[in-house]
């Protein structure tokens, strides 16, 4: 925002969005600018978050971008995480950041990468951002879309419960009843097993 913002600087909150747009704005025309290939609206959206972030330099001196416009959208897709240290160390807030633009760019839910606890280390390989949260009820209750779709899937199977994409006691109830019926452990935790037999 050049020299607008000095030290001890107070402003409304609509000067505070007024800068933010003004400064997205130019984080957009320089993905415009930047990207040869066609974009969706979520490409295009995950690479305006990832530059605001890493700033225009690191962007466009990227090998994302450079896959990015050879048309290498996967390989392109799997750069985000790389981008996950602070000072060489993998830092948690930045691979939670990383794995939801990556997912938002495959166009995929996104919203449970924000909450994503692993160590990072592994991020960077296919499997790790694949691979998909086991659920359970814990407090704070779990929530997002990978648990409305395991919701869905358990209506589905004939069990009645409504789905809201909060893992709660009746999600957790549940869980158990489809485990029973399918002869599984009947402990109200999604794992592979319990995806595999609920056809996700």
């Amino acid at each position: 925002t050049g020299n607008d913002v000095f030290p001890g600087l107070t402003i409304s909150q609509t000067k505070a969005e007024e800068f933010l747009s003004r400064d997205l704005e130019k984080f957009e025309s320089f993905v415009e600018d930047a990207v040869e290939v066609q974009l969706n609206d979520n490409q295009f959206s995950a690479l305006v978050c990832f530059c605001f972030n890493v700033g225009p330099g690191g962007f466009g001196d990227s090998t994302l971008l450079k896959l990015l416009n050879q048309g290498n959208y996967p390989g392109a897709a799997n750069q985000f995480p790389v981008w996950n240290k602070v000072n060489g160390e993998p830092w948690l807030g930045l691979t939670r950041r990383r794995l939801a633009e990556r997912a938002l760019f495959l166009g995929k839910p996104w919203q449970s990468f924000l909450t994503y606890e692993g160590t990072g280390e592994e991020v960077t390989g296919e499997i790790i951002s694949e691979a998909p949260r086991t659920l359970k009820l814990t407090a704070p209750v779990m929530q997002g879309e990978d648990v409305r779709q395991v919701q869905e899937a358990l209506k589905t199977a004939g069990i009645n419960l409504e789905p809201d994409g909060f893992f709660g006691n009746d999600t957790d109830k549940a869980v158990r009843q489809f485990q029973q019926q399918k002869g599984l452990t009947a402990d109200g935790v999604v794992g592979a097993q319990t995806r595999k037999e609920l056809g996700l």
